[in-house]
């Protein structure tokens, strides 16, 4: 049986200025066309390899994650207070763990403190799911508690007429478990929602402070 790739999530969230800023640098480099003549040339919406130019080079990590071939901008958006996040999607054959782009990216929330990362994984064979919140050079890891991932398991299962435990005869579960998959990485990302808004609760009022100060 083949194994199905990783599904994973990339949140960054901070000033909507720096979000737009690094949104536009961890783009890609333009490829050749891929037909002759063809004015049309790909370009990747996020590139491990473009996160790294924008560390130093002393600062780097001694590895770069391998680029993913299946990689889009979900959306951006911005709340009342001037602060963004965009959130990337990837689908991932390479990767044997999330090590190698947490490193990088804990290098980079070092570097630019303003910046919150979240990179969320699920796995379709077994619906593990878990992410980390990186934020200023420090990482904090969750694991999606079993009895979560069941109970979702059950309501998604349960909204396609479907069993989760196993008893579905000849149905395509096929539907429900890409769902499923959708479900977990949701959950993975909420985990930190009321962390993530107290983080950017507290750098909105330090820079509408240093703002007043400048005014003065």
């Amino acid at each position: 049986m083949s194994i199905n790739p990783a599904n994973r999530r990339l949140a960054v969230a901070g000033p909507s200025s720096e979000v737009r800023w690094l949104v536009e640098r961890a783009r890609g480099r333009l490829e050749p066309p891929v037909r002759d003549k063809s004015p049309w040339r790909p370009r990747s919406e996020l590139s491990f390899r473009a996160l790294a130019d924008l560390l130093p080079f002393e600062l780097r990590p001694p590895r770069i994650p391998e680029e993913i071939e299946r990689v889009w901008l979900n959306d951006t958006w911005v709340s009342r207070d001037v602060m963004s996040q965009a959130h990337w999607g990837l689908t991932d054959y390479v990767w044997e763990d999330d090590e190698l782009p947490i490193q990088l990216l804990t290098a980079l929330s070092a570097r630019y403190r303003n910046l919150c990362f979240i990179i969320g994984w699920e796995e379709p064979d077994t619906f593990e799911a878990g992410s980390a919140l990186i934020w200023q050079g420090r990482v904090r890891r969750r694991k999606a508690r079993l009895a979560e991932v069941n109970r979702i398991r059950k309501v998604i299962y349960a909204r396609h007429g479907l069993s989760p435990d196993g008893d579905n005869g000849d149905k395509d579960e096929s539907t429900a478990d890409d769902d499923l998959d959708i479900a977990l990485l949701d959950y993975a990302q909420r985990e930190w929602d009321r962390e993530l808004e107290r983080l950017l609760r507290g750098l909105s009022r330090r820079r509408r402070l240093v703002r007043s100060a400048r005014d003065q």
